[in-house]
């Protein structure tokens, strides 16, 4: 007797390392020096279709292997019905990061050592938390 395809799915997950999922498009924050350079940087990591390890709903224009680690700052998190990262935790969208810009590449980090979910769904509740302390 066969699995439903869901299930299988779920198996093949519990095996994976990890997953990536998005949080903001960023276009804001690059020097015109960075920009000109992106194509020769990301060239190497290019594939043909989205990564495996990747969970999202977005449609992008090109696909790069996930091992680029870039600090991106923005205003706040908020709920996203199109961003996948802690949609598990919310069960209502994912979170978005609003008014992202690029601050730099980190070339000290792997992407195993982004910012996880957790800690980025843990950045949004406090400041949920912190925003009804002051009556928003």
């Amino acid at each position: 007797m066969n699995s439903p395809p869901e299930r299988v799915h779920q198996d093949v997950d519990a095996l994976l390392p990890y997953k990536y999922y998005t949080l903001t498009k960023v276009g804001a924050g690059f020097s015109d020096q960075v920009l000109r350079s992106l194509p020769t940087i990301l060239k190497p990591y290019v594939i043909r279709e989205k990564h495996r390890l990747v969970e999202t709903g977005m449609k992008a224009d090109a696909w790069f292997e996930p091992v680029k680690v870039v600090e991106i700052a923005g205003a706040e998190l908020t709920v996203s019905p199109v961003h996948t990262v802690a949609h598990h935790l919310l069960k209502r969208g994912g979170l978005a990061l609003r008014f992202p810009r690029c601050i730099r590449f980190r070339g000290d980090k792997t992407a195993e050592q982004a910012t996880s979910v957790r800690e980025i769904y843990d950045i949004y509740r406090s400041a949920m938390r912190r925003g009804k302390k002051r009556g928003n």
